[in-house]
């Protein structure tokens, strides 16, 4: 819910248990594709090296959308773009997975769909990292703002180690 004055003590709680509750779901659903799953996955079907080093380095390249998650927060608001991103970062794992279903009938499409796919998964989640802090800042005050990121990446990480 967004708000259109300064939120109250009760508000506030309420949007970090939210906060929180994204996060580790966040966490879940990134450790079931992110990092070296993609690679995994390439390598299952048979992409050559260079397809590989392409796909590891598309979480730098995959920087270049960092400025449409700003662009999009600045039109939106932090809240409704990280919703947005989170989506569109999850459509993304539909080429992945879409690539298992090519790789029997064009090895080379399983490939591209797999570097795509990788660039998309990275570009949106880099989009949503500029969203975070704006939004941390609205639902915290400066008394609790430290322990409400602790306690956020901990579920996160807690629900990755866990998936």
């Amino acid at each position: 819910m967004i708000y259109e004055q300064e939120l109250t003590k009760e508000q506030r709680k309420k949007s970090q248990l939210n906060y929180i509750g994204y996060n580790a779901i966040n966490g879940a659903s990134y450790m079931c594709i992110g990092e070296t799953i993609i690679i995994l996955l390439a390598t299952k079907l048979n992409a050559p090296a260079y397809i590989i080093s392409i796909i590891g380095a598309m979480i730098y390249f995959s920087y270049m959308l960092i400025p449409l998650g700003l662009i999009r927060t600045a039109k939106v608001g932090a809240a409704k773009s990280l919703a947005d991103f989170w989506l569109y970062r999850n459509f993304s794992a539909l080429l992945l997975i879409g690539s298992v279903f090519a790789a029997p009938y064009c090895a080379w499409l399983s490939w591209l769909m797999i570097i795509l796919g990788a660039f998309l998964f990275y570009g949106f989640r880099g989009a949503m990292v500029v969203m975070g802090f704006p939004l941390m800042g609205e639902i915290t005050n400066e008394n609790e703002r430290a322990k409400f990121i602790g306690n956020s990446n901990a579920f996160f990480y807690l629900l990755g180690v866990i998936t």
